[in-house]
């Protein structure tokens, strides 16, 4: 840190990335501020009299760690530490073999640089991420709104016609990876424009928007729980946990508990946090998991109120752990009309095991054990929010109060 350069930045870079997939969003999320920092005292992103080789090797890296940035912002609901005007220049889509100290290789390809292709696809998508973020939404209405929908309709055109029309029969297995992760960022990005995962000044989203965030967050569950065939296995590492879109099926389920469309969001709500919430621990499941287990305890109420007391449970140990409130005769009629939602298969999602040991009372707690670290006079809007009552005049249409 006192004498940085460059490979020692992209060493750390490449140990920040080990450390998020590791499951330590909050420290890396932490970290990443100071590869900022060091990025900054070396210039990257402004390179003007290098060679053609260092200015591709510096640009890589520069938006690396704008990347980082952003999935750390995705993973801890907050705000890009890099703003869109300071990107600069986007590195070059070339295969490592075109790169060298010598010089660097131009030539037109038949083909798309693979080495390239699935990062050039989500440095398009963090261009766009980081230039939403810059648009304000003013106090005085939605003037910015159209602007926000042009740039999102563009930037998911742009996506679909560079990476989407792949063959799967014949295209290689990274084609096929970066086709599928630009068709869910594509949707993401939508919900990105209208829910975003931080407190906004201002409600930006106009009452006349129709787009069904419901039914598109679960749609992007149900792609995330489909088993990835082998073939794309070794860049697995490159997802994570949707609980962005969770949060906000779980947040529609409250407004609309019942109906067709809403069994089928349960279905895929409850699959996601069983697959994803024993294993995220310590310092994360503070932030993220837990709020969304209470989320998620008061769907299971809300709909044991709009189905007669039957409750469409997430598996065995969910109902005989207790921790869901309801009494033994609720719990015996669920089992025999089903153990799982509505529409719902286990082996078809490729789950762990419904009996599998899940310390449930863990994750559904009680809302004191999300509030124990706030200041006191923060305590009782949290408590409030978390309790999410409809009596309280928690509205699920804004989205910046669940926050």
């Amino acid at each position: 840190m006192q004498a940085p350069d460059v490979t020692k930045l992209q060493a750390f870079v490449i140990y920040l990335q080990g450390l998020r997939m590791h499951k330590g969003h909050a420290l890396s999320w932490t970290l990443v501020a100071v590869a900022v920092r060091l990025a900054s005292a070396l210039g990257l992103g402004t390179e003007m009299h290098t060679s053609a080789f260092q200015v591709e090797i510096r640009r890589r890296l520069w938006y690396c760690i704008c990347l980082m940035d952003t999935q750390a912002t995705l993973d801890r609901g907050s705000v890009p530490l890099v703003p869109a005007k300071a990107l600069g220049i986007p590195p070059l889509i070339i295969n490592d073999t075109d790169l060298s100290p010598s010089g660097v290789n131009l030539q037109p390809m038949q083909r798309p640089a693979l080495d390239m292709l699935f990062s050039s696809m989500v440095f398009d998508a963090m261009c766009c991420h980081k230039k939403l973020c810059a648009i304000e939404s003013p106090q005085d209405g939605w003037r910015t709104w159209q602007q926000k929908v042009d740039l999102v309709a563009a930037f998911e055109q742009s996506t679909r016609e560079r990476y989407c029309m792949v063959d799967d029969a014949s295209a290689s297995a990274i084609e096929v990876f970066t086709k599928y992760g630009a068709q869910s960022i594509c949707v993401n990005m939508q919900l990105l424009l209208r829910r975003p995962p931080y407190r906004q000044e201002h409600n930006a989203v106009p009452p006349w928007d129709d787009f069904d965030c419901m039914h598109v967050a679960t749609e992007v569950l149900e792609r995330d729980l489909r088993v990835c065939g082998d073939s794309t296995l070794p860049w697995a590492w490159k997802q994570w946990p949707p609980w962005y879109c969770l949060a906000i099926v779980l947040a529609e389920l409250l407004r609309t508990p019942a109906g067709p469309m809403a069994d089928r969001s349960y279905a895929a709500a409850c699959a996601t946090f069983r697959r994803y919430a024993p294993i995220t621990r310590e310092a994360d499941t503070r932030t993220v998991w837990k709020p969304i287990a209470k989320l998620l305890h008061r769907v299971n109420q809300m709909r044991i109120d709009t189905s007669s007391g039957v409750l469409s449970t997430i598996g065995p140990s969910a109902v005989t752990s207790g921790s869901v409130g309801i009494d033994s005769a609720s719990a015996s009629s669920a089992n025999a009309n089903s153990s799982e939602p509505h529409g719902f298969s286990g082996d078809s999602y490729g789950l762990l095991d419904p009996a599998s040991d899940i310390d449930w009372d863990m994750w559904f707690v009680d809302a004191e054990a999300g509030a124990d670290a706030l200041p006191n006079d923060e305590q009782h809007a949290f408590l409030n929010m978390l309790d999410l009552n409809p009596e309280h005049g928690v509205s699920f249409l804004d989205w910046d109060l669940l926050l």
